[in-house]
């Protein structure tokens, strides 16, 4: 599983999309993160992320959420994605990650997802269940404050169908 993930997102950086991105590892704690960038060095620093880390220990959503949130809070784009990806259930269960997504991201201003600004962007989550992961889970934790149709923003798949999904 980690082979498929790992090469998806070199995928990524390798396609030049045109986006500002970050990269926050985690299992029971956050492992690494990246800051939200996209110059040419900020895809050799992820790169080098991904290279030099692999899995283990437990999972924890609110972990990196938080970590996610903490840098929407310090930059000025005018729409987020966090793209949660795991292939687990949360460790605290699934009550703490779905009161975080829902006190900080679902009940933001609905007009900010139909105007948004850099002082009032949408956000919206996708998630990405990869074999064993939790899948209610994942699908309450995922869409934006006037979209949670789960079927547009999460997503189940198997290790080989990873990158197809990504």
């Amino acid at each position: 599983r980690i082979t498929q993930l790992k090469n998806t997102v070199f995928q990524f950086i390798d396609s030049g999309f045109n986006l500002s991105y970050s990269v926050i590892l985690y299992n029971n704690d956050i492992i690494t993160t990246s800051d939200i960038g996209k110059s040419q060095q900020h895809r050799q620093s992820v790169a080098s992320i991904i290279n030099n880390n692999n899995p283990g220990g437990g999972t924890n959503f609110v972990k990196p959420l938080q970590s996610a949130m903490q840098q929407i809070s310090n930059t000025n784009y005018d729409a987020y994605y966090i793209l949660l990806i795991s292939d687990g259930s949360p460790n605290e269960g699934g009550t703490p990650s779905q009161n975080f997504v829902e006190n900080n991201i679902m009940n933001i201003n609905s007009n900010n997802c139909i105007f948004t600004t850099p002082q009032n962007p949408c956000i919206s989550v996708y998630t990405l269940g990869v074999d064993n992961a939790n899948e209610s889970i994942l699908q309450s934790l995922s869409g934006n404050a006037i979209n949670n149709n789960s079927q547009e923003y999460s997503f189940i798949v198997n290790a080989n169908q990873v990158s197809a999904a990504f």
